[in-house]
């Protein structure tokens, strides 16, 4: 079966150590499902790059990345959670309160704590890549950073979502999804709308 999409992963641990993994998308056919094998477990980015663009054609074209303005609203959905976390810590403790009280909050506080710091690793990753042949999505999934490398012919759609949020800031996210039994998409996050529009269009996905 023919692959449709290569996508170089990176967990947090494996980014500290310089080393990624590669993984296939293999579109299912007739009765067989969609399949994601592991290409490469663990090798240097470098070479993992390097066997991708083996696979898929290279990605030498326009690159989109969030504007300055945007980077305050990847932490904004976490920010307003930790800061009353850690305000009703606070206020708890004036309270005189049990103990055991304040040690079942500080979970809830490093959660989101976590979920900060991931949110700032995905600012300076995220990105959209395009040309004539290919498109390139990087973009953190999970606890995983994702650079997924597509041929536009395995490319079934392409859509552009905008919050109110987004709208006033003339941001969007992007959704492509790709070939196979179950259409997989993979967004971008913040990018600038009428960018994105432009580049789309010199890339003949819209008119």
């Amino acid at each position: 079966r023919r692959m449709a999409a290569v996508t170089v992963r990176q967990t947090l641990l494996m980014r500290i150590c310089g080393v990624s993994s590669l993984l296939a998308h293999v579109p299912g056919e007739e009765r067989q499902k969609d399949c994601r094998p592991l290409l490469v477990a663990a090798a240097r980015q470098k070479a993992v790059e390097e066997w991708m663009y083996e696979i898929i054609s290279p990605v030498d074209g326009l690159v989109l990345r969030p504007p300055a303005r945007a980077k305050h609203r990847y932490l904004l959905p976490v920010f307003w959670p930790l800061m009353l976390t850690a305000l009703l810590i606070i206020f708890i403790c004036t309270l005189n309160a049990p103990v055991f009280v304040t040690v079942l909050l500080f979970p809830v506080l490093i959660f989101f704590l976590w979920r900060a710091l991931l949110r700032f690793a995905e600012i300076p990753f995220a990105a959209l890549e395009l040309n004539a042949k290919a498109f390139r999505l990087s973009r953190m999934q999970g606890l995983s950073l994702l650079s997924t490398c597509v041929d536009r012919k395995n490319i079934t759609g392409i859509s552009i979502r905008r919050t109110w949020f987004q709208k006033s800031a003339g941001l969007c996210t992007v959704d492509v999804f790709l070939r196979g039994k179950k259409a997989r998409r993979c967004s971008v996050r913040h990018l600038e709308f009428a960018e994105l529009c432009s580049a789309l269009k010199e890339c003949g996905e819209i008119e």
